[in-house]
Parts: structure tokens; C-alpha cells; sequence
């Protein structure tokens, strides 16, 4: 769980770039976006979940949980000038790409992420794949029509 979280957070999926086998140490802070800001506890939080040892890991997924409840509320509202459904072009709100090959925009579904609207995100996340593959959303998709969809 914690490597994926760090993988997550940092965007680097190679586990070898975010392991350093010759100090046998994690490093995924440096890897972190100068956008992204970790809190130390979530930190602590993420480096306890990253222990070679288990006994020095959390025991359970509710004792992570319970230290992530504890964690200081941030704030997650959206910039009320900006509409999630009337968004301007992304290559003005970031630098990033944030487009697919078919001029599809993730935007909205990144605003939903930070925003920490897992539902919402979840069914833009839908919309974005029907989107892809020109389907109406009340179509199910097979997984073998997921590679079809046009991505880098």
C-alpha cells in the first residue's frame, strides 16, 4: 500500500527510482512535484507503511487509517472563479498536458481528485472512457476495448 501511494503522490511507477538500494532507504521525496505539498505526518505516515520490517509497519489497514484521521484537516475547495463545467483550455491552467491524442480534457477529473470527490471523480472518470471509445455511458465496456483507446 505505501508503494503505491508514494507512486501515486509522486507520479514515478518504477520502484527503482524511488528505492535506493545502496543506502537501502526510500527516496520518493525528491520526486514529489513542486505542486504537491506532503505534510511531514503524512510523511511519517507513508514511511511507516514503506518499512522493510513488518513489525515496524502499520498492523492493519485500520490502524492507517486511524493515523490518517488524526492528520490536520487541508483545504480542499476549489477557487470559486473556476466552474468545473465551464473549464477554459487546459494549456492555460497548467503546464502539464493534461489532453489526450483526441482532444479529450482531464481537467475537471484532476480538479475532482484534489477536490477529493471520489464519486464524482469516478463517474468523470467513466464519462472520460466512454468519451474514448465514441460509447454512450449507460454501455458497458469489456477490458479488451480499453486497449483500443488512442493513449501515449
Amino acid at each position: 500500500m505505501g508503494v503505491t501511494c508514494i507512486s501515486l503522490i509522486t507520479g514515478v511507477f518504477s520502484v527503482e527510482k524511488l528505492y535506493d538500494g545502496a543506502s537501502s532507504s526510500w527516496c520518493w521525496r525528491n520526486f514529489v512535484p513542486v505542486t504537491n505539498t506532503i505534510s511531514d505526518e503524512l510523511g511519517q505516515i507513508l514511511d511507516k507503511l514503506l518499512q522493510f520490517q513488518p513489525i515496524h509497519r502499520y498492523s492493519s489497514a485500520q490502524e492507517v487509517l486511524q493515523a490518517l484521521s488524526l492528520l490536520p484537516p487541508i483545504s480542499t475547495q476549489i477557487p470559486p472563479t473556476l466552474h468545473l463545467d465551464t473549464l477554459i483550455p487546459v494549456t492555460v491552467l497548467s503546464s502539464a498536458s493534461q489532453t489526450s491524442k483526441i482532444e479529450i480534457y482531464y481537467i475537471k477529473l484532476e480538479l475532482l481528485l484534489k477536490s477529493q470527490k471520489w464519486k464524482e471523480a469516478d463517474l468523470e472518470t467513466w464519462k472520460l472512457l466512454c468519451m474514448a471509445l465514441n460509447k454512450p455511458l449507460e454501455v458497458k465496456i469489456t477490458s479488451s476495448e480499453i486497449n483500443l483507446i488512442n493513449c501515449e
